[in-house]
């Protein structure tokens, strides 16, 4: 895995439990679980910046840019994060990036948008799936069902972020899985712990 991608992991591991989920009450005065996804992924884009900026870094990300839901390729999408050039050409596509945070959502309109940043029409390097608050086996349920008819040379090429807080232990838990490694059912994932006061 290139350091493009291991940035984008730290900066998801920067990201603090509170912009996660928290606890919001409605007009009947009941409590639920509220997730903001664009709150999340603002808080990656200000962890990412800061890691490009920083100067043991600007030679390998000068003339790249991160970019937050700029449309990209014929079909018009509109990826969470783009790592690349310029959005007015093909050079240097380095990563695409999707972000789910509701526990309850589909990945299938994400997963086969990772699957297209990778064609010709894109021609990105790699591309990542984002997955906080939902379970991973939950995840990876997903990813089987909905991109199992690719090659291989595809999926080597797709990677699973995934970040699952545990307020009774103060924890959040995080994997990063190559999409290979699941439809062999060899999965050496890198799983970090990191342990919150806040929780």
């Amino acid at each position: 895995m290139n350091q493009y991608l291991l940035d984008l992991e730290k900066s998801l591991h920067a990201v603090e439990p509170d912009d996660y989920c928290w606890t919001a009450v409605n007009a009947k005065d009941q409590k639920y679980l509220q997730s903001a996804e664009n709150n999340f992924a603002s808080e990656i884009k200000v962890h990412f910046r800061a890691l490009m900026r920083m100067p043991e870094n600007m030679v390998r990300y000068h003339n790249l840019k991160f970019h937050f839901d700029v449309l990209k390729g014929s079909r018009m999408i509109q990826p969470d994060f783009v790592l690349h050039e310029s959005p007015d050409n093909q050079n240097q596509q380095i990563f695409y990036s999707e972000l789910k945070i509701d526990p309850n959502c589909s990945l299938k309109d994400d997963l086969e948008k990772l699957v297209y940043a990778l064609s010709d029409d894109l021609n990105f390097e790699n591309a990542v799936m984002i997955v906080a608050n939902k379970t991973l086996r939950s995840a990876m349920s997903q990813i089987v069902k909905h991109v199992g008819n690719q090659d291989d040379a595809t999926l080597k090429k797709i990677f699973l972020f995934h970040a699952f807080p545990d307020k009774e232990k103060r924890i959040i838990t995080y994997h990063r899985i190559n999409f290979l490694e699941i439809f062999r059912e060899t999965i050496i994932a890198s799983i970090t712990h990191k342990t919150f006061d806040q929780f």
